[in-house]
């Protein structure tokens, strides 16, 4: 078909930065390890994820791994996320918690706590 655009089926998708001085692009990479992810869960982290891309527009690629640590006690959901930036080492946070959305939720928190030092 003509001018169809076929997007991958994975979780991964391309966030177009909207601050008009730097229009980079930044790659948001998803694995859930051991389970299907939720689609509502997807949007989350790239919700999150363009949110922390208008804060430092340097940020290039946000990696995100899902585990469940023990299926059958709590605080279970593991997320890594590591964001890379031009002129900054690789930035790692992993934070476990209840939900995926509230470990992915500290996790960016203490993301952005250390590329604020970056920053300044």
């Amino acid at each position: 078909m003509r001018g169809l655009i076929l997007l991958p089926t994975t979780a991964a998708r391309r966030i177009l930065n909207t601050n008009p001085l730097i229009r980079m692009i930044m790659d948001v990479r998803i694995q859930a390890v051991n389970f299907e992810i939720a689609q509502r869960l997807t949007d989350h982290i790239n919700k999150k994820a363009e949110r922390l891309g208008r804060h430092f527009p340097a940020v290039s690629t946000v990696d995100v791994i899902l585990k469940v640590v023990k299926p059958e006690t709590a605080n279970n959901k593991e997320v890594v996320v590591t964001v890379t930036a031009p002129g900054v080492d690789e930035t790692v946070g992993t934070k476990t918690a209840d939900s995926f959305e509230e470990a992915y939720d500290k996790a960016l928190e203490a993301i952005e706590r250390q590329l604020e030092k970056f920053k300044k």
